[in-house]
Formats: C-alpha cells, structure tokens, sequence
C-alpha cells in the first residue's frame, strides 16, 4: 500500500494499469467498508432504542384514503409554517414526503399511544427522535457517544441523549417534530419534563425546529402551547364522503346499487357524525350488515334522532359514540355461538391486556385451556376469523404488526361496560397468563444457552408477555386468583424459567443471562403482590432478602420501590431488608430510585426508616439536587424538612431551568440568597419561563449577575427570543451593555433573527454599533443568515463597513502586500509575520459572501457596504465569491465596481482562485468583465497554470480561447505543457497541443527535461516505475512529432 501511495504521488497519471487496480481494488473496499459502516449503524441504532415508529407511520399513510385532507393543506395555518418564518418555530404543521429531495431537512415523529405508558417514559423518547434523526451525514455525534461509552458497553444517560440530539439538530438545516396524541401520554409528570425538553431543544439548536403535536382536548397540555398557532382538526365534509363512496363500492350486496340510496347514506352520516371520523367509519360498518333499503334508512333515522336528542354538544358526541359501539356489541353477540366465544375472548385479552399484542400472541393466548398441563395447538383459531367476529371494533397494523381496538374512545367504552357484561374477564385473562407459565414443558427450569431461550420465544410465543405481566392481572383479580398464584410462586423451577424472560425484557441490556437469582420474593416485589408478603416473610430475617437479581444488582426492595409498591416496601423493610443496600452495577440506592420516580410516599418512608439524604456514588449526585432536577416538589420538601443541608446554587438552577415553580418557591422561602436566585433567574430566561423570572425578580436585587458564563438573564431572553421576559427584565431596570466585552443582548438577538426583540432593545437604546469580542450587532445578524435582521439593523443606522481594528489591520497588510507578493518566489522563500485577524476584524459584507447568502449581499453594498474590504488572508469579497464558484454574487460584485484584478495578501487574482476550483461561469464572468488572463500570482503561477494544475479541462479549453499562453514559464519555472504532462491529463495536452499560440519545438524541450527525472515529489515513484514513465515519456514525444510532420 505505501508503494502504490509514492506511485500515485509520483506519477500522477492515468495509466490503464494502474486506474484498473485501484479501481477493482477501491470498489472491494467501498463494497467491504460500506457492509461494515450499516452493521455498526445498525447495531448503534439497536443500543440506543429498538423504538421505531417509522413502522407505525407506514401503516397510517398506507390506511390514508387517497384525495383526502388537502383542505389541510390550504389552511392559513399550513401556508405559514411552509414559508418557514425564522421568529415563530411554533407555526408547525407535518406534510410527510414533503422534504423528501433535501437531505438537510430532517423529519421525526412519535405516536403515543396509551398502551405503551412505559415505552414513552421521556428518555425513550428522546432515544427514539435522535435514532430517526441520527442518519446519513448526521450520524456522527450519536457514533461519538457511542464510542464514548465504551463501544456500548455503557448506556447512556439521558443528559448525554439529550446533548447529542441537541447536536443533531444543530447539524440540519430545519427539523419537524411530530408528536400525535400527547393525550394518550398519561403519566403528566413525564409528559410535561418531554415537552419541556423538546421545546428546550427548539429553542438553543439555532437551527429552524418545527414541532406538531395533537391532542384531544386537555388544559395540561394546552397550558405548554401556550404560545403556539392552532388548529382544530376534524374530518371535512368532502373527506367523509369520498371515504364514504368507496366504503360503498366495496359492499358486495346489491342494496346499495340504488344511487339516490348511496346519496342519502352520505348526506345523511356526514350530518350526523359533526366531523367526527371514527363515527362514520363504525356506522358504515353497521350498514354493511343491512340487507333491505328499509333497514339502511331505519338505521339512519335512528341515528339522526340520537344526534337530534342531545341538546349539549359536548355530550353529543359520546352519546353517539356509545350507541355505535352498542349496536357493534349487539351485532357480535347476534352472531353464530362460537363465533361469539371467540369474540368474547378476542376482547377480553386486547381490552385487558397491558400492551398490544401481536397476532401471534393473540391466538396463543385465545388457545389457552386453562388447567391443563400441555398446550394444543389444534387449538389456535385463525387470526383473520378472530379479528372478523369482533364487529369492526379490532383491526391489525399491518405494518406493526399489533393487535389493537379501533380508537382509544373504543377502550374507554369498553372498559366501562365489559366488566358488567362480563365479571369474570380479567380473572380469566390472569389465570390463563399462569396456566401458561405452568405448562409441563417449562418444568425444566431456564434455558442454558441464548439460542434455545429465543427458541422457546419464538415455539411459546406468548411466554414473554404472561411472564412480565401476569401479576398485574393476578392483582386486579385478587380473590379468584389467589391460589395459583401462590402455586406459581411456589415452584423454584418456573421462577427461575419465567424471571428469565423478564431479567431479559426489563433489562438495561439486551445481553443474554443464563441463571437467574430472582426468587419469590423479587417476583412478589416485582409485581406489587402485597397481599402474598406477609406468608413469603413468614421467619425473622428471610434468606433472600439481600439477594440480587444476577442483572443490575436489585433486591426484593429495589424491585419495590422502583414500581411504587409502598405497601410492599414497608412489609420488606420490616422484614430486615437493607435500605441503604447500593447496586455494585449501578451505584444507586433505593432512596434514589423514590426520588428518580417522584415517589413521595415511598421517600418519606425511607426516611423515617433512616436512609442518608447524601447519596455517595460517584454515579448518583445529592438527593436534593436530583428532586430539584425532577421538579418533585413533595419530594423535595420531605428532604429539606429533614435538615438534609442548605440551599445551594445548583439544587435552585436545577429547578429554575426546569420549570418548576412550586419547587424555586420552595427554595426561596427556605432562605435562598440574592447571588443564587439571580442566578436561577438567568436560567429561568434562558428556558423562556416567565413566571419564575418574575417570581425571582420579586425577591432579588442585582440583575446583572449572571451564570458563570458571565450572561446576563437579559442576553439569555434575547438570545432565545423569549420577548415577553426581556421586556419584563428592561422594565426592572435590566442594562442592555454588559460589564465585560463579549455578546451584548442586541447581538445576541440579531444573531438568532428575534426581529421583535431586536426593536424592543433598541426602543431601550441599546447601542447598535457596539463592538464586543464577539462582533457587533449587525455581524451577528448576517452570520445568522437573518436577511430581514440585517434590513432592520440598516434602517436603524447600523454601520455595513469595517471597524476601526479592520482598518488598522488592513493598513498593516497593505505595507507588506508587495513585499510578500516579491519575495515569496525566492528560492527558498521568505518568512513574513503578519498579524492575525480575529472575530472583530470580520466585517458583514465578507461573511455574506463567505456563506453565499446573495440577498444580504446586496443589500450591505446598496447600504454603503466596503466593497474592497480584506479578510485575513487578504481577500476581498470578490476573491471569495470567485473561490465559492458563485456566479450570481460575483457579477454583482464586478457590476457594483469590484476590483476584477485585485489581489490577496499571497498574490493571487480572482481569475486565477476560480480557475484553481474549476469554476468555469465564474471564470467567464470575470473575463467579461476584463480580468487579465496573463496576471501572475503567487511563484509566477497564472490563471492556465492553476487550471491545468487543478485538472479543470472546460476552464483551460476557455482561457485558451481567451489567448493564454502555453509557453510562458512561470509556476516552477515550467510551461503549461510541461505541468499538463506531469498530472497526465492527456484531454489537457490534446487542448494545449491544438493551442494556435503553442510552438512545438518549446514542447519536445519540455519532454527532453523531463525525460531527466520527473519532480522531486515523485522520485521515488519514478525509481520504481521506470520503465512505465519512459513509455509515457515515448508516446508524448511520438504524438508531439506527429502533429509537426501534418
């Protein structure tokens, strides 16, 4: 490999040989490296979540009908969110596919769903937006993380998913959220701490972040959209109709072939349902049982009677909701008898199960003959026959392949009524789930090796789930299942089979255990089964008490605490268990895990019981700290009434950057000083919550004391666009400069586009020519990207030129630009020290061009913008524009009066820059515009030399047709001919060859030199490739002969 590195170096050539090899060769290594780089994405992807809703967003587009919701698309609302307005990232509506051609748009979105209340803890989440983000050009911060925390070996926190997603984010040029039913999101706790973090991150990435999110009606949640656009959503007429008519036309009775009956459906259901969707669909449902017009048209006026009936609209709804679901009902039990078990059985696992299940899982759990020690699996019903006989009310995803009720209103309903019609459900879901477990087949204890324990997943399909979950049956059904579930906590052999599969579902990891240490006592703990305790606590001090899991080191207690059990808690901690008892794996303490969870009843009891508030892990901070974090004002109280220590300045920013207000109260009241409050109060700025702003500036003098970063609570406000609270610190007395040179709040502002807050600054006459270490205010504006900032900076009187630094570091480069322009080409060259520029010397005009951002452009220069203006290494704008390949900018520039020929500090010309890139419309423009082609730059080098250097054919093939000379010699005193048959362009020596102004005679001289030895960067190729650099050698000379003979 280092032979064929100095051969490529050397001979720069084409030759077949060589481009063959390195092609095969490169494309085994692309087709190796690129199989490798999708198994480490893959696996990566893996650790951070298995959560996917991809899946579940194909199964809504493939259900959605075709033609419907365009009405969406027309609203006022959509129209705004597509012109992407810079201050207002709320106006967020979802259109998928929409963005489908620009890479630099990402789209995510999460499907709550109230069966999954533990998959959308906020932390999985978080995992599952920055998995769908984290693709392509965007992988590398989620692969840095992964890296970090030894390839895997760790999990991640959630500060550390948070930052990565934060990074993520940063890296797109916009991003859309969309969160669909937040109201199915039930823990509210979790819910309002994912919010707050998904607009924390829309706030601080400077890049556009777009968040859509429906809900049914709920003030929890409309209080976090405080400020956000609206829109009810609700199915439009048209819609409804077109669902409607090809519903009909998939009827396979004759009844509806009556057009003026199929009319009257329509009118009819669309009248009724007052845009609810759902309604339509379950009362078409109904009319494809009915056989006569007369029962279709009984149907109907039934219907329009109950809508008429309800005078409050507000019932109105699930007054016909429930009568829908009653006929659904009735047309069940209507049915053939086993059709009707069936059914009754189907309902009964999906309306009680505690997650969605899977077909396969489904037709298990349907097929269980209580009692009986084998299963038979003549006993399976067929899925499509299981899902038929339930009336509509059950369908399956065929994408996600789940089991679910149609709507969550149908579960509402459902579990209002079942139980009335039948008791007895839950108790035979619970014993069905143990009957399960007890099979013979699973006497043999756990599996020994990880491909039997997938085998056995995958023969008993429904074991993973009777064994996480058949305990929170058996709880809701206490009295009929209190004695198998004592028999099944009784035999040690299916302990350690079904604890098995939960060590493996539960776990951090998804590593494979072959031994289990949970007993009875973790399972009872697991499951919260109080009422077995006191029989399984049945000696002084139980062996197992201090025994761990064999996965992260929990005991009975951890288990406990960890899902609330208090009553459990208490009998084990009565018993003898170890409250201080810390996980070897983890570090953390069951105090810990109460305060983690918000558990206040469970924390109060730990402490009563004497557990330390200090927590002395190095995994774990102290507990007041963490209750602060969390916002768990009941918690948090507990601790200080217990003397845990004083308020400090941590604690208090936790819970002012978090949002909670009960908890900075809490702080307050108990003596917080001035420093530490202004300090929350930067936070509370930074994260746009006002009230706690307030609530801080009620208590505190001094606000200009920032957070460590020295940024006062105003430049935070201003720099998140929070205008509400920097009007409020202006009004408290506020100062708009800081105390120390860095970014004022009118730069901070101007930088991320906030024009409101921008205008309410300078109505409190912040200086809009301040310079700082960080820019002035206008700079801030362009390098935002932010062309109306920029407009309203102008109008202001904001200055376009250079400051005085720039100027006196110009006027320092000036002095040496000749001196550098001559004496560089000395052999060996000068060394000149110059000074170097920093982020004060930029002006707007140069980091406009910099960023190709034309509409700025323009409006710096029609505003008396330095068109001349230098960078550090001297380049004007023009420069610049002519090395991004521009074209649009650099006309502009030359027709603004541009300098075409105007140098940089290492002497080089835009025509020559451009040619160097291969830029050949920019090359164009510039000899339009009277650039001279035979201007030397930097070591005689000219605008063909760097074109041929650079490999450019259509630039050379230009500058020719413009008379640049092929014999002069200039760069490494060497022709352009001489440099061509270096870098083996053999397309570029036929165009220097057929030049008018080429000489022959100048060219066999060039071949004579270099039949001597090619440069000496490639001596030590040509050493080892003799024989094939004089056969290039040999055929230049041939072809160079020819053309002199014709």
């Amino acid at each position: 490999m280092l032979i064929n590195k100095h051969l490529v170096n050397g001979i720069r050539g084409d030759t077949k040989e060589i481009r063959t090899a390195t092609t095969n060769t490169f494309e085994i290594v692309t087709d190796l490296h690129s199989s490798k780089e999708k198994q480490n994405y893959q696996r990566i992807m893996e650790w951070l979540t298995p959560i996917d809703y991809a899946v579940q967003q194909s199964d809504l587009v493939s259900r959605c009908q075709k033609g419907t919701g365009t009405w969406f698309l027309e609203t006022d609302e959509f129209q705004r969110w597509v012109k992407t307005p810079t201050e207002d990232h709320n106006h967020t509506l979802f259109c998928p596919g929409h963005f489908q051609n620009d890479p630099g748009v990402g789209i995510a979105y999460i499907f709550c769903n109230f069966r999954q209340q533990e998959q959308q803890a906020t932390h999985n989440l978080i995992a599952s937006l920055l998995r769908q983000l984290a693709k392509n050009q965007f992988f590398e911060p989620t692969e840095k993380l992964y890296s970090r925390l030894e390839s895997g070996n760790k999990r991640p926190s959630f500060e550390d998913l948070l930052t990565t997603l934060h990074d993520t984010i940063a890296m797109h040029s916009r991003v859309i959220i969309l969160v669909d039913a937040l109201d199915e999101y039930q823990a509210n706790e979790d819910r309002g701490r994912f919010l707050k973090d998904l607009f924390r991150l829309q706030s601080h990435t400077g890049t556009s972040c777009s968040i859509f999110a429906t809900s049914r009606s709920n003030h929890l949640i409309e209080d976090f959209f405080e400020k956000a656009s609206r829109r009810i959503i609700r199915a439009e007429e048209a819609d409804v109709r077109k669902y409607l008519e090809m519903r009909i036309k998939s009827f396979q009775s004759k009844v509806f072939n009556d057009i003026s009956l199929e009319e009257e459906v329509k009118d009819k259901i669309t009248g009724v349902i007052d845009g609810m969707f759902l309604l339509a669909k379950l009362y078409i449902d109904t009319l494809a049982s009915e056989t006569t017009p007369k029962g279709i048209r009984r149907a109907l006026a039934e219907w329009e009677q109950i809508a008429n009936h309800s005078k409050d609209p507000s019932k109105q709804k699930t007054t016909l909701l429930d009568h829908a679901y009653e006929v659904a009902l009735q047309r069940i039990q209507h049915q053939k008898v086993q059709h009707f078990i069936l059914a009754k059985k189907v309902l009964s696992w999906v309306i009680h199960a505690k997650r969605n299940l899977t077909p396969s899982e489904l037709q298990h759990a349907v097929a269980i003959e209580i009692g009986l020690p084998e299963f038979d699996k003549e006993n399976i019903a067929d899925i499509g026959l299981s899902v038929s006989v339930c009336g509509g009310l059950v369908i399956i995803d065929q994408e996600s392949h789940v089991i679910r009720l149609v709507h969550y209103t149908t579960q509402e309903f459902l579990e209002r009524t079942w139980k009335d019609r039948f008791p007895k459900s839950q108790a035979v879901v619970a014993k069905a789930c143990i009957s399960y477990l007890s099979l013979k087949v699973f006497d043999s204890g756990p599996c020994p090796t990880g491909l039997l324990f997938k085998k056995r997943l995958n023969t008993y399909t429904l074991y993973e789930y009777a064994a996480l979950h058949w305990g929170h049956h058996a709880k809701e059904a206490l009295i009929e299942t209190q004695k198998p579930a004592w028999n099944l906590l009784q035999k040690k052999e299916l302990i350690a089979a079904y604890s098995q599969a939960i060590l493996f579902s539960t776990a951090m990891y998804s590593e494979f255990r072959s031994v289990s240490e949970m007993t009875n006592l973790h399972i009872a703990a697991f499951f919260g089964l109080s009422n077995c305790m006191p029989a399984l606590l049945n000696c002084k001090r139980h062996p197992y008490l201090e025994r761990e899991d064999n996965r992260l080191g929990r005991t009975p207690l951890f288990w406990a605490v960890e899902h609330g059990w208090c009553e459990v808690a208490e009998s084990l901690i009565e018993g003898g268990a170890d409250i201080e008892f810390c996980s070897p794996h983890t570090g953390i303490n069951p105090l810990r895990i109460a305060i983690f969870n918000g558990n206040e009843a469970i924390a109060k009891l730990l402490l009563d019981r004497g557990a330390k508030v200090y927590l002395t892990s190095n995994l774990t901070c102290e507990a007041i700290d963490f209750a602060a974090d969390q916002g768990n004002t009941g918690v948090l109280k507990v601790l200080l009434d217990r003397e845990a220590g004083i308020v400090d300045s941590e604690a208090m920013i936790r819970s002012a950057a978090g949002g909670h207000e009960e908890t900075m109260r809490l702080f307050i009241d108990r003596g917080a000083g001035n420093k530490t409050i202004a300090e929350a109060i930067s936070h509370a700025a930074r994260e746009g919550h006002g009230r706690l702003v307030r609530l801080g500036l009620d208590r505190c003098v001094g606000l200009e004391k920032g957070d460590w970063r020295m940024k006062s609570a105003l430049e935070y406000a201003a720099r998140y666009g929070h205008e509400d609270i920097v009007r409020l610190l202006l009004n408290r007395g506020a100062a708009t400069e800081p105390r120390r040179p860095w970014r004022t709040p009118i730069m901070a502002a101007a930088e991320n586009g906030h024009n409101k807050v921008v205008e309410l600054l300078l109505d409190h006459k912040a200086d809009i020519n301040l310079h700082s270490d960080y820019g002035n205010a206008l700079l801030c504006a362009v390098r935002g990207g932010h062309e109306e900032t920029v407009k309203l900076l102008l109008d202001h009187g904001a200055i376009p030129g250079p400051n005085e630094a720039l100027r006196n570091a110009v006027a320092v480069y000036s002095e040496v630009e000749q001196l550098l322009a001559s004496e560089t080409a000395r052999d060996p060259p000068i060394r000149v020290k110059v000074p170097v520029f920093d982020r004060k010397s930029c002006t707007p005009l140069l980091w406009a061009v910099s960023y190709k951002m034309p509409g700025i452009l323009k409006l710096l220069i029609d505003r008396g913008a330095e068109i001349e203006s230098r960078d550090r290494s001297g380049q004007t704008p023009l420069a610049i524009a002519s090395q991004l390949g521009v074209e649009e900018m650099v006309r502009f520039l030359l027709e603004k009066g541009a300098k075409v020929d105007k140098k940089t500090f290492k002497g080089l010309t835009p025509l020559i820059i451009a040619a160097e890139m291969g830029h050949v419309n920019v090359v164009q423009a510039l000899l339009d515009h009277g650039a001279k082609v035979e201007r030397k730059g930097h070591l005689g080098l000219t605008a063909l030399t760097a074109a041929i250097r650079g490999g450019h054919e259509e630039v050379v093939k230009l500058l020719l047709y413009n008379h640049a000379s092929v014999t002069h010699r200039g760069f490494q005193d060497k022709t352009p001919f001489l440099l061509a048959l270096e870098n083996g362009k053999e397309e570029i020596l036929q165009l220097l060859r057929d030049s008018p102004t080429q000489r022959s005679s100048n060219l066999v001289e060039d071949i004579s030199e270099l039949e001597e030895e090619p440069s000496e960067e490639g001596y030590f190729a040509w050493k080892e490739t003799q024989k094939l650099w004089e056969m290039r050698v040999q055929e230049a000379r041939r072809k160079v002969l020819q053309d002199q003979a014709s």
